[in-house]
Order: structure tokens, then sequence, then C-alpha cells
């Protein structure tokens, strides 16, 4: 079954292969191709694939048309394995969207967790 969030193009690359086959196959993709799936990856909780992009030199600060990085749609979907992905691959904690909105924004609930840890890697309320 494809995930939701992949088109036709994007499935075939992760369609039944070895992660080495896949790998090769993101080496392969323009940075805006990879930074696409790596912001689509994140939002859906594919810390797999996200790993795999960001070994493929996906951007871990690209946005998508709304100006959010993967780090803050990690953040408003308490995805807090690829949260520190991101953050060890160099992702801005200070990064804003559009509205001008910061990571602490997007925590939901304002989670203890995610909140240290966004502290930890420099955030700024």
């Amino acid at each position: 079954m494809r995930a939701k969030f992949i088109n036709e193009s994007t499935y075939n690359i992760f369609k039944p292969k070895s992660e080495d086959e896949i790998f090769k196959n993101l080496k392969e993709l323009s940075i805006e191709e990879k930074n696409k799936i790596l912001i689509n990856a994140a939002a859906n909780g594919r810390k797999d694939i996200v790993e795999l992009l960001v070994k493929a030199g996906a951007d871990v600060n690209a946005k998508d048309k709304h100006e959010r990085s993967a780090l803050m749609i990690s953040v408003w979907n308490d995805r807090k394995d690829i949260i520190k992905l991101l953050l060890n691959a160099g992702a801005d904690v200070n990064v804003q969207d559009k509205n001008k909105w910061n990571v602490f924004m997007f925590t939901k609930h304002k989670d203890k967790d995610v909140v240290e840890l966004l502290k930890r890697y420099g955030a700024k309320e």
C-alpha cells in the first residue's frame, strides 16, 4: 500500500527495494525533490525516509510553501524521534515561517520534553 504523501514517481523510488537501492535512487534526485520528500516524510512520521534523505544530501532547513521547515512540522506532530534526527543533522532551531512563528509556537500544549530538547539545541522562545 502506498503512503498517502507520495506521488507515482516518488513511489517508484521507495517501492520494495533494498535500502542501498533506495539510497542510490535518492542520491540521483535534485535537491528540490529531496527537500519536498523530506518535508512530507517528516509530516508523516517516516523517520526511516527522513534518515535516508538526510544521508542523501537533503537540506534539513528546506521549507514548504508556507515556509515551514521539516523541524517545525515534526514539532507540530510530536515526532520526537524525527525532531532529534533533524537537530542532530543541523536543523535550525530558531527558524521562522512566513508568519514569523518559531518552533515553540508549534509545540502542542508546550510538551516539556520537546521544549527542553529544543532549548538544549539553542532555541530561543
